[in-house]
């Protein structure tokens, strides 16, 4: 079989064609620093990839919601504990109670009765703080200001309803408000289930999720005590205010009645109680932004660990990509020489 000098030449430009590809291939890898630019050059790869991507973006989202639901415990806490300073700075139930008797001139209590429902009025405005248009003590609804008190502060209303209502319709309504939830994806592995609903629509686990959803009410209370003495501490506030003001402060009381005094010393004891219930809503505030810290620095731990995968995967080993571009360069001029020697001899064949 003979070989011709055309037959060399294309078998030649083949090799060498390959020898440039390969080249070429070497020095867009050490150019861009990738492994591959195209799915095809390594399948296996390209999914790893994908995938590895696929987490990243979620766990860049998932610190994104973490550092905005730090941000939102963070200025609760802050409306909590201006809450707390106003009650504890200005309401001394100790002070109250030895100052407290038929001996009170009644200027002293008018002007008392005129600063708490001062307070009323502060602590509203702290309970309806808003950041970025929503408002924090809103539960599930956090575009309606929450709270709403009246003029002469005797009535406060939550979502438009009376929180020292007595009506069962009314309390069943604030009771649910209080159980609101609104659940974030945080990195728990969101879940979601229908056992055990009534409706047997899915609801998330709330061991997978993180619920931000902080209604006023299980701060400020709700619903009224046996004593007839609201559960709410605004509302409460209002009703010592009245108390205060009442025109019978000095008469003796009925056979079998409590004095003024003895009454407005039980509405202190129910102002103790409301402010450690307060007190306790806000050491859970506490709690959930010591949480939300840590799960942000176990989020920052992974988004390094994937980020590292994916450089692994993605991007070449220098070292042994620019070896391998001085091999195929080498290679390419080492072809280039062949192919002159190629042409040398063919010419000289041709003249011949």
């Amino acid at each position: 079989m003979r070989i011709t000098n055309k037959a060399i030449m294309d078998h030649y430009n083949t090799r060498l064609n390959k020898s440039l590809q390969r080249y070429a291939k070497a020095q867009d890898r050490v150019l861009t620093g990738r492994n591959f630019n195209e799915v095809s050059e390594d399948p296996a790869s390209a999914v790893r990839a994908f995938r590895l991507r696929a987490q990243f973006r979620k766990n860049a989202g998932q610190m994104e919601m973490n550092e905005e639901t730090l941000s939102r415990v963070t200025e609760l806490e802050s409306a909590t504990l201006q809450m707390s300073q106003i009650l504890t700075q200005t309401v001394n139930p100790d002070a109250l109670k030895a100052d407290n008797g038929t001996n009170w001139a009644p200027e002293a209590r008018k002007a008392y009765a005129e600063t708490l429902r001062g307070m009323q009025k502060s602590i509203i405005l702290a309970a309806n703080t808003q950041i970025n248009g929503q408002f924090l003590f809103g539960g599930e609804e956090t575009h309606e200001v929450p709270f709403v008190l009246s003029d002469d502060g005797s009535t406060l209303l939550y979502r438009g309803i009376d929180v020292n209502s007595t009506d069962p319709a009314d309390l069943e309504k604030l009771k649910e408000f209080s159980k609101e939830t609104v659940y974030v994806d945080l990195g728990f592995g969101l879940e979601e289930t229908v056992e055990g609903t009534a409706d047997g629509k899915p609801e998330v686990v709330n061991t997978s999720a993180f619920n931000t959803a902080y209604p006023g009410i299980n701060f400020l209370g709700y619903g009224q005590g046996e004593n007839g003495l609201s559960n709410n501490v605004v509302v409460l506030l209002g009703q010592m205010a009245n108390q205060l003001e009442r025109g019978d402060w000095m008469e003796e009381p009925e056979e079998g009645e409590k004095s003024c005094s003895e009454e407005f010393d039980a509405m202190i004891s129910q102002f103790q109680d409301e402010m450690h219930n307060l007190i306790d809503a806000q050491t859970k505030l506490d709690t959930d932004a010591e949480f939300l810290k840590t799960n942000m620095a176990r989020l920052e731990t992974y988004n390094d660990t994937l980020n590292e995968r994916i450089v692994s995967v993605e991007k070449v080993d220098m070292e042994e990509a620019i070896s391998t571009y001085i091999y195929q360069q080498y290679c390419y001029n080492a072809a280039l020489k062949v192919g002159t020697n190629i042409l040398s001899q063919s010419l000289l064949d041709f003249m011949r």
